[in-house]
């Protein structure tokens, strides 16, 4: 029987959305326990009456696949892929603008049983929503969550398919963090950090999954950080609904990622809270368009 401890996932990126590479070249994508994708779908059932009072049938439609996957952050090819996705853009000079251009990946799980390896490929996959949680005492933990197209199975590897782990960087944790908020100095506590672009199935006559999907709504880029309370600037600088610029940085050179949203408005009034033996102050921020960089949130690969 399969164990779970010997899975392993591995993306790749497509040139045509739900079609995988000829001879992919996956890289390793990294994942914690209980991590997986699925298929998500329709069931429909006869309304149909019989004296047996018995269901005269039942089926399955609208398919469509769903993905997650969590693990500490740290400077990695296949997070590079997954960030792209999220933010419908491109890496240029190591700098990634929330866009319109969209990415499509194939991700592949397999699953050992003895000798023989169980290969699923799920196409189609875009990323849907990106979460960063930091804490002082933790890793960086982040959070990829995805939808895409019909899933395949078989025992065989792809004809000329190679496998190579992802380049990475060393685990990022709360001590290797900083935030910076324009016009407040702050110590903080915690903080996260969200990207949600809703996304949904095409689905037509003829085909019982998905063949494509199509964006919904505009991307919504949102920022929470507790700060340890010392004054009343917390109120007095976000008062106005004025856009600020914040700054998350993460690692060093080589090593981390840095995070901008050049034009973030606090949409919330501060609000106090107590943890333990602080008194803090919870601060939310939601981005809009920066005229100035065209976008509302930067990705940048230190």
């Amino acid at each position: 029987m399969a164990n779970p401890a010997d899975t392993k996932f591995n993306i790749i990126r497509e040139t045509v959305e739900g079609t995988t590479p000829t001879t992919p070249a996956f890289t390793s994508l990294e994942y914690s326990s209980g991590n997986d994708l699925k298929v998500d779908s329709k069931t429909i059932s006869s309304e149909v009456m019989r004296q047996s009072r018995t269901a005269t049938g039942h089926r399955k439609v609208g398919k469509k696949t769903t993905g997650s996957f969590k693990f500490p952050l740290r400077r990695d090819t296949a997070t590079d892929l997954l960030l792209e996705s999220v933010c419908s853009g491109t890496f240029v000079s190591d700098v990634l603008k929330g866009g319109n251009t969209d990415t499509f990946h194939t991700i592949e799980k397999q699953m050992k049983e003895g000798a023989t390896t169980l290969y699923f490929a799920y196409a189609g996959q875009i990323a849907t929503k990106f979460g960063l949680s930091v804490t002082p005492d933790g890793f960086a933990d982040v959070t990829f969550e995805t939808t895409g197209l019909a899933k395949t199975q078989r025992t065989a590897i792809i004809t000329g398919a190679t496998y190579a782990a992802a380049t990475q960087g060393p685990l990022l944790a709360g001590p290797d963090i900083t935030v910076s908020i324009a016009g407040l100095t702050a110590d903080y506590a915690s903080f996260d950090f969200s990207i949600d672009q809703s996304r949904d199935a095409k689905l037509k006559l003829g085909a019982v999954s998905a063949f494509g999907t199509g964006t919904v709504t505009n991307r919504a880029v949102k920022f929470t950080a507790k700060i340890f309370r010392k004054d009343l600037s917390p109120e007095t600088t976000f008062t106005a609904d004025t856009p600020v610029n914040i700054v998350i940085t993460m690692g060093s050179a080589g090593n981390g990622y840095s995070i901008t949203i050049p034009a973030a408005v606090c949409t919330v009034d501060p609000t106090d809270e107590v943890s333990s033996a602080s008194a803090l102050v919870s601060l939310e921020f939601t981005a809009a368009n920066d005229t100035t960089t065209g976008t509302d949130v930067i990705i940048t690969r230190l």
